[in-house]
C-alpha cells in the first residue's frame, strides 16, 4: 500500500469512526461507539474509540449540542482530520478563521474550532453563547474575590 492509499484509509476511517454528530441522542452515540465509559459532572458523556475521545454534551430534550474530540495518545488532532469531523456534522461550513492558536470553521446555527493543543470543539451557537455567558459570570466572581 502506498501512503496515499494509507491516508485516505485513515480518513475515511476517521469520518467513519469518530464521528458524532450535533443532534444525535444518546442512544445514536452509544450504537456509534459503545457504551459511555462516564459521566460527568454537567451530565456530559465520555466515549473513546479508535484513538478518539469524544465528550458530547445533550440539551434537554436529549439531542447532542456539543461534541469534542481528541486523540487519545495526546498527540494533536490535524487540521485535515479536524476537518472531516466537522463536515460530519452536517453541510456548509465554512472555514472563515485561521491563526497560529485557532482553526474556526461556522455553518447556520453551528461552530466549529480547532485549536492550538489539538483539540475540536463543535457546538451549536446557543450552547456556545452560554458557555460564554457562564464564563463571563465567573469572571465576574473572580474580580470580586
Amino acid at each position: 500500500m502506498n501512503m496515499k492509499t494509507i491516508t485516505i484509509t485513515l480518513l475515511l476511517a476517521l469520518s467513519t469512526f469518530a464521528s458524532a454528530r450535533l443532534g444525535e441522542t444518546e442512544s445514536q452515540c452509544v450504537e456509534r461507539y459503545g457504551e459511555v465509559n462516564s459521566i460527568g459532572k454537567s451530565g456530559e458523556r465520555y466515549f473513546s474509540k479508535n484513538g478518539i475521545f469524544l465528550t458530547v454534551r445533550f440539551n434537554d430534550k436529549g439531542k447532542a449540542i456539543y461534541l469534542q474530540y481528541s486523540n487519545a495518545d495526546g498527540s494533536d488532532l490535524q487540521v485535515s482530520h479536524a476537518q472531516i469531523l466537522v463536515e460530519a456534522n452536517g453541510t456548509g461550513w465554512v472555514k472563515d478563521r485561521v491563526s497560529k492558536t485557532l482553526t474556526c470553521w461556522d455553518t447556520s446555527g453551528s461552530v466549529a474550532f480547532l485549536n492550538k493543543t489539538g483539540v475540536l470543539f463543535v457546538s451549536t451557537e446557543r450552547e456556545l453563547d452560554r458557555m460564554m455567558d457562564e464564563q463571563d459570570k465567573r469572571k465576574k466572581e473572580l474580580r470580586a474575590f
